[in-house]
């Protein structure tokens, strides 16, 4: 018997806690107890897309899935039971689960690094959700990051596939690149990455930031923009060949910088949605191109090879832990009892910049 946190479908801020029936176990599968999961603006984003994009369908609630959705997050968890000849008791993996206690698990072939899990509501879903990286052959894992992995690691691999798109359309015919709603983490490890790259490749591009007041301070501390400016500062930006990067959703805002770069406006690319109520109705009618990482992977992994997609992923990763260490704040809180609060203050947008919640089950 086990706990999960599910969701109104249409009305975000309404939730519920619903006890889960135990089940026994089939051949093959296994179940893990999720040890603890990071929970930022990025797991809004799934709630907010879970119907266009599929998100609910990962882990649906087991009574009215068509009213209660339960929002999947990344984190860490443990075997307690198997049934599996290739994974054993008290094995921890790295992956995507629920906000909830437990989940069990269908793993197809088992590798040393992990599994892919075929259980049949979430075979067809995208691959890049359904594998579980075995943390004892794990590259990425140590025990020094793994509460900051269960906050990053997801998001930098969509800034790391989001540098890559933006490069090889050579950032559709411009010269500068202005990213929305600055403070949130994708936004900084993109601008870290745009950086990095710009000075190891010698290219001229500026990376241009707009926020809100709370966080304009703390934006231009990071050092990764070149300039930052609040949203109605727009103005104040120099006129040249822009690529727009919008993680906020808001509808407005794209339109204020449409209107105001004009004939230099050249592109808008759509990643996350930090302004959820402000967002179009369908995100894709707004003039933007939506990314979604899972297609990147597939291209990336084509061209360079898998290990090598893995080395290089890691190698960025591992710059980006360094250099922002000194300004995460990681904050730890028991799943049961903070979830509620963590997430409707994540969904309202009142989550310090600098924060990383993980939840836990104790």
């Amino acid at each position: 018997m086990g706990i999960q946190f599910e969701i109104n479908r249409k009305d975000l801020r309404q939730s519920r806690w619903k006890q889960t029936s135990s089940k026994i176990l089939q051949e093959g599968d296994i179940e893990i107890a999720i040890d603890k999961f990071g929970f930022t603006a990025n797991n809004i984003t799934y709630a907010n897309l879970g119907d266009s994009f599929g998100y609910w369908n990962f882990f649906p609630a087991e009574e009215s899935p068509d009213i209660w959705g339960i929002i999947p997050t990344w984190g860490f968890g443990t075997v307690i039971e198997s049934v599996n000849s290739g994974i054993q008791k008290g094995e921890r993996f790295y992956g995507y689960f629920p906000t909830a206690s437990h989940l069990i698990l269908k793993p197809g072939k088992v590798r040393p690094t992990g599994f892919s899990d075929i259980v049949e509501h979430r075979v067809k879903l995208p691959t890049a959700y359904n594998f579980y990286y075995n943390l004892s052959k794990d590259d990425f894992y140590s025990k020094e990051s793994e509460d900051y992995q269960a906050i990053f690691r997801p998001l930098f691999t969509t800034s790391f596939l989001l540098d890559e798109y933006l490069i090889d359309n050579n950032l559709f015919g411009a010269k500068d690149v202005l990213i929305t709603s600055a403070s949130s983490k994708t936004a900084i490890a993109l601008a870290f990455l745009m950086k990095e790259r710009r000075e190891k490749e010698n290219l001229s591009f500026k990376i241009h930031a707009l926020t809100s007041v709370r966080n304009l301070d703390w934006v231009q501390s990071l050092g990764y923009y070149d300039t930052v400016r609040l949203y109605d500062q727009i103005s104040s930006l120099e006129k040249s060949d822009i690529c727009v990067v919008d993680f906020s959703g808001n509808e407005k805002v794209q339109r204020e910088n449409k209107d105001y770069f004009g004939s230099f406006h050249k592109h808008l690319c759509l990643v996350g949605i930090v302004h959820w109520e402000d967002q179009a109705e369908n995100p894709d009618t707004s003039g933007g191109v939506l990314f979604f990482a899972p297609t990147q992977i597939k291209k990336k992994s084509k061209e360079w090879g898998l290990a090598n997609f893995q080395e290089k992923l890691l190698n960025s990763f591992q710059k980006f832990f360094i250099s922002s260490k000194p300004w995460l704040k990681i904050n730890q809180s028991e799943m049961k009892s903070s979830i509620e609060n963590v997430y409707l203050e994540t969904l309202e947008g009142k989550i310090s910049a600098e924060m990383g919640p993980i939840l836990i089950n104790s």
